[in-house]
């Protein structure tokens, strides 16, 4: 157990508990420019909702650069 870097609220990950899987592999994945790439700049994990947030966020700012390039 950890706590989450964004809002510094106790956060879980499996595989740190030494499980094969992590309840966020069954959560939509982040673009590549926002997912875990580079640990040393996030090395801890989300908390769900901060994720949830996160997934968002990325899906309005996609949106918006589709609208952008239909014009």
């Amino acid at each position: 157990m950890h706590n989450c870097p964004e809002c510094s609220k106790a956060s879980r990950c499996e595989i740190e508990e030494g499980r094969s899987v992590c309840w966020c592999f069954s959560e939509p994945t982040l673009p590549r420019d926002l997912s875990r790439d580079n640990v040393v700049e996030r090395p801890l994990c989300l908390c769900k909702a901060c994720l949830h947030k996160v997934i968002e966020a990325s899906r309005v700012v996609e949106e918006a650069a589709v609208k952008e390039r239909s014009y």
